[in-house]
């Protein structure tokens, strides 16, 4: 469970990093080969870049596309299907997640493993918590019954075979970007823990230099967010600190360009710490697409990279554009917009 609420917690960009803390309640959009969720009366399907509906809304819950699959709940079960809505994967599992580097872990019996693009278990559900593969490698907890009991063994690095890696498990992990990964250690007495830090760890199972008590994050750009004190910055692939933690909050770099805030407002540094977009808006997204929502009086709109607004502030909330849509929200309700702020799907619920 503490595995895949930091999950859910990273990709919708609101952890205590500062990944940008909203209601996401409705929609939120990611890369989707071009197809994009929607809903319409309380029914989830699919548009395409023009806005027209290439699967009927018709599910009880539906996912964004990840390598040409979806998953969808019907009959109360989850379920995968194509782009052309056709089920490739029978609506079976208790819970199930995107298709990640060919595998996706679903969980079945209370227990969670991962199945192929034919629905095949490839690895046995028997962790008791799984996060998707990247780099070749998922991080699971592993669970032993011990008189009846099941006891936290830790969590670890599996490969595809489901074979352990490293030759070790964790207190926690995250999972590997671009070559890294941040471990957290634990030292005990007895039962109780005394203290725990955070550091990387690179897939020789080496550490670098750099540890903190505080959390971090993952590199995205070469770059990854650190916390010392109450206050964040970023370290390098060398785990030296090349940009100084004095920001409130902090996100990921995306396009060159990094997200912080600062009192009260927010603002945008490059990878050499230079603010250049200043401290003006209440929240900001990072950039996709050479655009990045802001808030500005309490509404939601974009600005480029010059901090230009590009479409003016006015929605309830908006999320970063991919495949050249974004999300966008008003009231209750969920729509499309494209580059040049034409609706293309107007909001529904």
């Amino acid at each position: 469970m503490y595995l895949r609420i930091l999950f859910f917690l990273t990709m919708a960009l609101s952890s205590a990093f500062a990944k940008n803390n909203q209601n996401d309640s409705l929609i939120t959009i990611r890369k989707s080969g071009f197809l994009y969720r929607v809903v319409l009366n309380g029914k989830f399907g699919y548009i395409n870049r023009q806005g027209e509906i290439v699967i009927t809304p018709q599910y009880e819950e539906s996912c964004d596309f990840q390598e040409h699959l979806a998953r969808i709940i019907a009959r109360g079960k989850w379920g995968y299907i194509d782009t052309t809505g056709s089920i490739t994967i029978e609506p079976q599992f208790e819970e199930a997640y995107d298709f990640s580097e060919s595998l996706a872990h679903v969980q079945q019996g209370g227990k969670w493993g991962y199945i192929n693009k034919a629905g095949e278990f490839v690895i046995e559900p028997k962790f008791v918590d799984a996060l998707p593969f990247s780099e070749g490698l998922a991080v699971v907890q592993f669970v032993d019954r011990i008189l009846f009991v099941d006891v936290n063994m830790g969590y670890g690095f599996i490969d595809k075979n489901g074979e352990l890696a490293f030759d070790r498990k964790f207190n926690y992990a995250r999972s590997f970007s671009e070559g890294l990964a941040p471990i957290r250690i634990q030292k005990k007495i007895l039962f109780f823990p005394i203290n725990e830090i955070w550091k990387f760890m690179d897939k020789k199972g080496n550490f670098l230099p750099f540890k903190s008590n505080k959390g971090i994050g993952q590199f995205s750009e070469g770059l990854a967010r650190i916390q010392i004190g109450d206050r964040f910055g970023y370290i390098d692939k060398q785990g030296e600190i090349v940009i100084k933690p004095e920001f409130e909050q902090a996100s990921d770099f995306s396009e060159g360009l990094a997200a912080i805030k600062l009192g009260d407002t927010w603002g945008f540094i490059d990878k050499a710490g230079k603010v250049v977009i200043d401290f003006q808006y209440e929240y900001a997204f990072d950039f996709s697409e050479s655009l990045a929502p802001v808030k500005s009086d309490g509404m939601w709109g974009f600005i480029d990279k010059s901090g230009m607004i590009v479409i003016e502030p006015q929605f309830d909330l908006c999320k970063r554009f991919f495949n050249g849509l974004a999300s966008i929200q008003i009231g209750d309700k969920v729509g499309y917009i494209n580059t040049s702020g034409e609706i293309i799907w107007q909001p529904s619920k």
